[in-house]
């Protein structure tokens, strides 16, 4: 990567390089002659942390603008992973018979990782560890909205939407971590995987070993279900609700009484 420019010899003389501490002025001229990069450098600005955050808000517009697509070499760092792990594997080619590619799209959120109309949004804020841990969880949600199985507030009565919608978080919980342990990613940010592996351990302490995901991912299900009613840490966080609760309330404001 080149720099610092190499003078012109027709060109009038330039002033020496301006060290860290010059003045505004200065790092003006320095940004005319330099660049953005050297500028940067010189100030002492990470664009990217070494972890893959950004914390510089113009270099987070520049490369992740919210609704922006995810450019195509971190996409498919993303993907090859799914692919790699049977049990994501095994979701995406249904999303491809469904579809009839994997070409859905993958975009930039502002906050969180969701799914919405078919498209799966990440956390611009975030790195790579987060983003194949979101899209093990997400793919499940995309498929259950191409399989026109997703819960419908409008047509279904209470009870049902509650438990549609609850039901394909929880699935999308344990096969994210059935995904994350077929990929050896034991210390993924996945919520509750740490507990669910010392619970797992104790339940089923050789399914791992010997490749019993099914028996793992029913695991799964029963201890996500569990924690999802009676644990007060997993709450939504917006209103610091249980989300049984949560989307009941939802309902219930989509369908106001007389």
């Amino acid at each position: 990567m080149r720099v610092w420019e190499q003078p012109d010899p027709k060109a009038r003389p330039r002033s020496p390089a301006t060290p860290p501490h010059a003045a505004p002025a200065a790092l003006v001229a320095l940004q005319r002659t330099a660049g953005n990069r050297a500028v940067a450098a010189a100030v002492g600005v990470q664009r990217v942390g070494p972890d893959g955050t950004i914390t510089d808000p113009a270099e987070m517009a520049r490369s992740r603008p919210v609704g922006g697509a995810v450019d195509a070499e971190t996409r498919a760092r993303l993907m090859a992973p799914l692919n790699a792990a049977p049990r994501s594997k095994a979701i995406l080619d249904a999303i491809s018979r469904l579809r009839g590619d994997l070409s859905f799209g993958i975009k930039w959120s502002a906050q969180g990782g969701y799914q919405t109309a078919g498209e799966i949004w990440l956390d611009r804020t975030k790195n790579e560890t987060h983003w194949v841990k979101s899209m093990a969880h997400e793919i499940t949600h995309l498929h259950t909205f191409l399989a026109g199985n997703e819960a419908n507030i409008s047509t279904m009565g209470r009870a049902d939407y509650v438990n549609a919608m609850m039901t394909d978080e929880i699935n999308a919980h344990a096969a994210s971590y059935v995904a994350l342990l077929q990929l050896g990613r034991t210390t993924a940010p996945a919520q509750g995987l740490p507990e669910f592996r010392t619970h797992l351990a104790r339940s089923l302490p050789h399914a791992v070993r010997d490749g019993r995901w099914a028996e793992v991912e029913a695991l799964a299900k029963r201890w996500v279900e569990e924690r999802y009613r009676t644990d007060p840490a997993w709450k939504t966080s917006n209103t610091n609700e249980n989300y049984y609760d949560y989307w009941g309330a939802a309902w219930d404001r989509a369908h106001p009484g007389p």
